[in-house]
C-alpha cells in the first residue's frame, strides 16, 4: 500500500509548482498580461507607418504598368499639345476651312490618349483596384468631360458654317478637360510609386 501511494504523492508534488506558478502568473501578471494583449491588438492600428507601408506594397506598380503609364502620359501630353495648337490656329483663322486639316490629327490624339488610359487601368490587379478605388473614380470622372468636349468640338467642326472663334472656345474647353484628366493620371501614378519622366 505504501508503494501504491508513492506515484500519487509524486504526481501531487509535480503538479503543485505548476499550479502555483500558473496562479502566480494569473494574479501577479494580470494587469501586465492585459496590457500585453491590448498592445498586440493595438499594434497594427497604432503603427500607421507599417499600415501605410503594407498598402504601398500592395498597390505598387509592376514594371509593365510603369512602362504602360509612360505611354499614357506621353499620349495625354500629345493630345493636350495638339488641342492648344488647334485653339491658337482657330483663334487666328478667318474661316473654318483653314483648320479642318488639323481636326483629324487632334481627334486621333485625343482618342489615343483615352485608349491608352483604358489599357493601363485594365492592367491593375484586384488588390490595386480596391486600394486605388477613390483615385480610379476620380480618373473616370475626369475622363468624362474629355469625351464630352471632344464631341462638342466635332459637332462644331462638322458644321459647314463653323465659326472659328467658336471652335477656339470649344478647343479651350477640351484643353481644360485634358489638363484635369492629366492631373488625375499623375495622382494615380504617384500613389502607385510611378515616377513621371
Amino acid at each position: 500500500m505504501k508503494h501504491g501511494l508513492v506515484p500519487i504523492v509524486l504526481i501531487a508534488l509535480l503538479l503543485s509548482p505548476v499550479t502555483l506558478v500558473a496562479q502566480h502568473g494569473t494574479r501577479g501578471g494580470g494587469s501586465g498580461s492585459g496590457t500585453g494583449s491590448a498592445g498586440s491588438r493595438g499594434a497594427p492600428a497604432d503603427d500607421p507607418d507599417l499600415t501605410e507601408f503594407k498598402r504601398a506594397m500592395q498597390i505598387q506598380a509592376n514594371p509593365y504598368q510603369v512602362a504602360e503609364f509612360q505611354t499614357v502620359s506621353k499620349n495625354t501630353a500629345e493630345a493636350l499639345l495638339r488641342t492648344r495648337d488647334f485653339e491658337q490656329l482657330a483663334a487666328g483663322a478667318k474661316n473654318s476651312a483653314d483648320i479642318l486639316s488639323q481636326a483629324t490629327a487632334l481627334n486621333d490624339a485625343v482618342e489615343e490618349a483615352q485608349k491608352s488610359n483604358i489599357k493601363f487601368v485594365k492592367m491593375l490587379n484586384d488588390t490595386q483596384t480596391a486600394g486605388l478605388k477613390k483615385l480610379l473614380k476620380n480618373l473616370s470622372k475626369a475622363e468624362s468631360p474629355v469625351s464630352k468636349q471632344q464631341k462638342a468640338l466635332d459637332r462644331e467642326i462638322e458644321q459647314s458654317n463653323g465659326d472659328p472663334k467658336r471652335l477656339a472656345v470649344e478647343a479651350d474647353s477640351l484643353a481644360k478637360a485634358l489638363t484635369a484628366f492629366q492631373a488625375s493620371q499623375l495622382s494615380l501614378a504617384k500613389e502607385m510609386g510611378i515616377q513621371n519622366h
